[in-house]
Parts: C-alpha cells; structure tokens; sequence
C-alpha cells in the first residue's frame, strides 16, 4: 500500500508550500500513481466530500468503488489524460456513498513521483449550479410554451379552428399520443362527445368513430372527480389515481392526465393526454404547466363562446355583453366614435359612460405606439378591416388617469353594417411587464456570470501584482524612492482587488461565514455608525418587527448589504430628510409569485430601507443593480447596488427597489426564515496565536 507524502519529500525547495497549499485547499485534491491507481494521498477537503477518513482513502483504488455513473466515460477521459498529460473540467457524474449523485468538473495534471507516473486531481463538484441551471431552463421553457400557446390561441376567432390548433399543439409540445377536449362535462350527461382531438397515427382517438362515449358509472366517478378540483389527476401505476383496466384495453392507454376547463358560460369541459407507447411518470412540473395551459385555454373559450352567444340573439347579447370581463365595444368605423360599449371598457379605459360616449379611439389611443406607428395608423386599420377579415393587432392606449394601456385588439366588421366596427380589447399591460421583469433577471443573470468571470481572472492576477508588491517592500535593498513606487503600485492594486471583490459579490462567488442572524439586533448595533455617517440633517427612524424570525447568513456580508442602502439613501437626501427602516416576518405564496416573476414562494424577514428623497425615474430604475452603471456625477463606481444584489441572490434572498420622482425610494429586502434560534452578533475575542516566521501567501481562487 502506498504512504503519504513523507516528511523528507517535504524538505525539497517548496515542497512545504505546495504541500500547505494541498492541504488547505477548499477543493477535494488527491494523489495517485498511475500504473495501479491506488491513491498516495488526499487533501481534507477530499476526505470531508468523500464522507470517509484519510487513512481509508490512502491506499484505495476508486476505480473499485463503483462510483462512477458511466465506466465508458471515464475509460474515455483516462484514455485522454495519457494522450494529452492533462484535463481540464472535464464532467463526469459520480454516485457518493451517502450523498448521492453529484456532477463533477474534474482538472488533472500528469507528472513524476519517486520516479513512477503519477496524478494530482482536482474536483469540482457543481451538482447545486447544475440544479439550478436545469431548474432555469424548465422554467424558461415553461414560460416559452405559454407564450407559444397564447399566440397561438388568439391567431383564430373561429372556435372550431383554435380548439383544433390547441389540441395539435398539446400533442407536439407535451410529447403525448392523443390529446383531446370532451363535453358535456356534467354528472348528467348520458352522452360525452370527443369534439376535439389530435393522435398519433398508431395510437388513433374515439373521433376516429364518429360516436359519442356513452358514460358508465366508472366515468360519472371520472366525471365529479375532476368537477371537484381545478388541479389536473394523473392515471396509471404510481400516479394519482390507477387506470381503470377497460381503458387500459380498449384504449391501449398507459398513463394519462385530465384537468376540469370551467368557463363562465355553459357545461365544462375535459382536457385530457394519453400516453399510450409507455407509462408516463406526469411530474409536478408537467402538471403545472397543463394547468396554466388549461387556465389560458379556458380564458380564450370563455371569449369565444362570448363572442358567438353575441351573434346568435340580440336579448343574449345584451346580457353577455355587459358579463364579459374583456373590453367589447362598438365603434364608427368612419370617424372611432364610441357608439356602445360595455362596464369592461368603462374599467379599462378609467371613463365614464358619459365620457366615453363623445370620444374616439384616437383620443384614447397613444401618440406614440412604440414600434414607430403613430396614432392615425388606426384609420388604416379599420379600413383593412371593414375591407376584409377580422383584425387582430397589438396597440397601446391612454386610461383617464394618463396611464399606459398595452392590450390585444379585435376588430370585426359587423354584419349588415358597413360603418360599424367591434373592437375586442384584453388588457395585457401586466403581462408585458412581467415578460420586461424575466428579461431583465436574465439579463442580470448573463451580466453576473459575465462579470464573475472576469472578475475571478483578474483577481488572480492582482494577488500576483500584491504578493510581489508586499516582497518588494520587505527587500532591505530597496531605496526609499522605490519603495515610494511600490506603495503606489500596492495601493492600486488593492484598490483593484476591492473593485473585484465587489464583481465577485455580483456575481455570487464569494465565500460566506453564515450562522443564524437576528437582523433587528444587526441594525440595532449599527445605529450609532448611521447616525455618525448621516449627520444630524438625516433622522434615522427603525421600526423594528415583532417576534421577528431569524435568518441564515454572513453577519458581515449582511452588514454591508445595509451600509450600502443607507449611504444610497444618504445620498438621495443631501438637504436632509428621513431613512425609515422596517423589518417584518412576510409570507409569499404561489398567486403572489404568479404576478412577480422575481419572487420565489416561502417565509421570509423583510428588511424595508425607505428614504424621502429625490426618487429614482423608471427608466433608471430597471439599471441599478447592474454593475458599473451609476448616476453619480463623481466618486461613484456603480458596483455598491450590484454588490448588494449578489449578496442577497447568494443568500437565496430577493431584493426590489421601489420608486417614483419626488416621492423617495424603498428598497425590500428578503431574506429566507432560518427556523433555529439566532445567535447574538458582535464583536470576538480573538485566541492569540502560536506564531512561527514562515511566509504565507494566500491566493483566492473560488
């Protein structure tokens, strides 16, 4: 069995540095001779992510352990490592005894030890990102196959053709066999009509027929089943509910998933997939996305039965007309005047009837619609329309109260009238702002790996320029005009080291000391550093919370977060004024997430920084947490707010800014609940140290 490293391999020239370095390393490092693999030697680190002890490790070929997903790769990447002498973040996937699968970046060099080939490994295990990185993408393309399906919903008015595109769709885009829409959905029914379905050619559906199915009472179970819940049941072995075995013959069904559609008007309906070529594990993402879809799906039938009800009967039109929830109206095709119109568009619009009744949609409509059009293309547009089809286009509108207004528009030429017009209007200011907020997070996130990146290299260069600095000064055969020269060089380097720092601070990178922190005794402790920073022309006002939860994190790093936002805050009031800061236990739920992309559900403490200052514009607003943008005339490095926000993200916390011209700013922060009691925060006795005369350079490299 191969030894450690022994104490005479460690008396050669820098053999003692490189082996503290080994040995302090914070990533897994080991040592092993090539022509049996056994290993020589292992790191603390190595030892700790194992779950074994050292002494186990020594003397242990891995390559026996059977932790490697797939020998073929590894066979594969040996092989390069021999024909190459290195490797360089190569991924592999490892099975840990005790922690299970892990997804490793592996760095090997080849050289001699005691004359035999030998390799020193470096692992990087990046399971987390790589979690997090897959989570981002399923979200991603979640929110690309609503989006698809919303486009394609509003391509038709026509039921029949925008039903038949939904279920075709389904069938693409969720990779299934069947996908269908079925009605009557009611405990009544004797008959339920498959009115809509796509298939694949092997697996053909019920409309292939051309009969109803008549319901037995294993359906009516079906049928109330879904009537009592708006979340979509999975069918088949380890799912929600198991497979009635008729559907499994007749059917060649192994797996399905069926939500409730419940529009406002008529019996509701039932969407369903099948999977019939193997039997489907639904996840909970799948299930979430089919519920969306399902919501959208009912929103637009909704619509369209509203629309075509308005056609059949004057007495039900009426009705529905003032019940629709989206803005419908009647215009002059000639001249946009507003001849009827329902409570909706009294809403959307924020005017009267009265109001309403003497305006065109010129004078509600933007001057500036965003894409280079200008208002007066409207006329043009009605006149396409009277000319030929219905209309669909995005505009943009002004409410009573000056406010924007983005919404997708119908305009349909009423039969039997050539000069009139009806005009389908749905609001989606909400939705657009909340695609502007996605972008924005991808773009802050793109910007951070970015920034991390650069930020990593150059900071490894700086601990040269330092380190060489530092010995420099110390050489006694330095003249006092060089060692002048020097401290200029150290001095601008470590300022450059601290501007790093803050980009690895964006970029989550740094490294945290966390513990359990009480966030009012933090501010509490800081009040008299504020109170010295502000003068006495700034009123510092703490509300703090009642039985305030406590929080996970780097006191110090938390520390910084709030010198940051009270010295923005300071700034913003250079007459004076008032930062109140607020702290409360918050709770965000799933609705809450559903209109604020940013937000992540759970507990959270809530740290609220609000000054009375200027404000901040809104174009501004969406650019202060990138790094280097700032609005300081002078001084100002535009990385203290980006720096804030990498702390935060690498906490899994949140932060927002809230703000309008004149009227002050506030900053919310979130922090994840830690359920453990806190631990106080203040200053340690440092233990003294046994000192030696030994040079140590310490070089970050995370």
């Amino acid at each position: 069995m191969s030894e450690p490293l022994s104490p005479d391999q460690e008396q050669h020239s820098d053999s003692g540095f490189y082996r503290l370095a080994f040995e302090k390393s914070p990533l897994p490092m080991a040592v092993s001779f090539l022509d049996d693999r056994l290993l020589v030697d292992v790191n603390p680190a190595l030892a700790h992510w194992y779950g074994r002890s050292r002494s186990e490790l020594i003397g242990l070929n891995v390559a026996e352990e059977n932790v490697y997903v797939s020998l073929e790769e590894r066979a594969r990447l040996f092989e390069e490592l021999i024909a190459t002498g290195s490797l360089t973040d190569r991924p592999l996937e490892l099975n840990i005894p005790g922690r299970g699968l892990r997804y490793c970046l592996f760095s090997v060099q080849l050289f001699n030890l005691n004359d035999k080939p030998a390799a020193i490994t470096v692992v990087h295990d990046v399971t987390e990102l790589r979690h997090q990185q897959l989570l981002t993408e399923q979200n991603q393309a979640q929110l690309q196959t609503l989006t698809d399906f919303e486009e394609l919903l509003h391509q038709e008015t026509d039921p029949e053709k925008f039903l038949n595109l939904a279920v075709a769709f389904l069938l693409e885009r969720m990779e299934v066999d069947r996908a269908w829409l079925m009605t009557p959905c009611d405990l009544g029914a004797e008959l339920l009509e498959v009115k809509y379905e796509a298939t694949r050619p092997e697996y053909p559906g019920v409309s292939a027929t051309g009969e109803p199915l008549r319901v037995s009472d294993e359906y009516r179970q079906l049928i109330a089943r879904h009537l009592s819940t708006a979340e979509p049941i999975s069918y088949g072995p380890q799912q929600d509910v198991p497979l009635l075995q008729p559907v499994i013959t007749n059917s060649s069904i192994q797996s399905q998933l069926i939500i409730c559609l419940k529009p406002a008007i008529g019996a509701p309906w039932l969407l369903g997939l099948h999977q019939c070529s193997y039997p489907r594990q639904w996840s909970a993402a799948e299930k979430e996305l089919v519920k969306r879809v399902a919501s959208r799906l009912t929103d637009r039938l909704h619509t369209s039965l509203l629309l075509d009800d308005l056609q059949q009967s004057e007495e039900r039109y009426r009705e529905l007309f003032e019940a629709a929830t989206e803005s419908i109206s009647i215009v002059n095709a000639e001249t946009g005047q507003f001849i009827d119109f329902n409570p909706a568009t009294e809403t959307l619009f924020g005017y009267s009837k009265a109001e309403l009744e003497k305006l065109t949609l010129a004078d509600v409509s933007a001057a500036n619609q965003g894409n280079g059009d200008t208002a007066d293309v409207i006329r043009s547009i009605t006149q396409q329309t009277l000319a030929g089809e219905a209309t669909n286009f995005e505009w943009r509108y002004v409410g009573a109260d000056g406010s924007e207004i983005i919404a997708e528009v119908t305009l349909q030429a009423l039969r039997g009238n050539e000069q009139r017009l009806r005009a389908t209007v749905i609001d989606i200011t909400e939705r657009r702002k909340l695609e502007a907020q996605l972008m924005q997070a991808q773009k802050m996130e793109s910007v951070g790996q970015l920034a991390g990146g650069i930020a990593h290299d150059f900071n490894n260069l700086l601990q040269g320029i330092l380190g060489f600095s530092d010995l420099l000064l110390e050489n006694p055969d330095s003249t006092d005009t060089q060692r002048h020269q020097l401290r200029h060089i150290h001095n601008a380097a470590t300022r450059a080291a601290t501007l790093t720092h803050q980009l690895l601070a964006f970029s989550r990178r740094q490294v945290l000391n966390k513990k359990p922190v009480d966030i009012n005794k933090l501010i509490e402790s800081s009040g008299e550093m504020v109170k010295r920073l502000f003068g006495s022309h700034i009123r510092f006002d703490f509300i703090p919370g009642r039985d305030l939860g406590t929080v996970y994190s780097d006191p110090v790093q938390l520390e910084q977060i709030m010198l940051n936002l009270f010295l923005n805050a300071r700034d913003a009031m250079p007459t004076g004024g008032v930062l109140t800061v607020e702290t409360e236990n918050v709770l965000i739920t799933d609705e809450f997430c559903a209109t604020h992309p940013w937000a992540r559900p759970g507990r959270y403490v809530l740290t609220s920084i609000s000054d009375n200052g200027k404000g901040i514009e809104s174009s501004i607003l969406d650019h202060i947490f990138e790094p280097f943008f700032t609005t300081k005339e002078a001084g100002g490095s535009g990385l203290g707010l980006a720096m804030v926000y990498g702390i935060v993200k690498q906490h899994d916390g949140m932060i927002q800014a809230y703000s309008e011209p004149g009227l002050g700013t506030t900053f919310k922060v979130y922090l994840p609940l830690y359920e453990r009691p806190a631990t106080a925060v203040g200053p340690k006795i440092a233990e003294p140290i046994e000192g030696g005369r030994e040079t140590i350079l310490v070089a970050e490299d995370n």
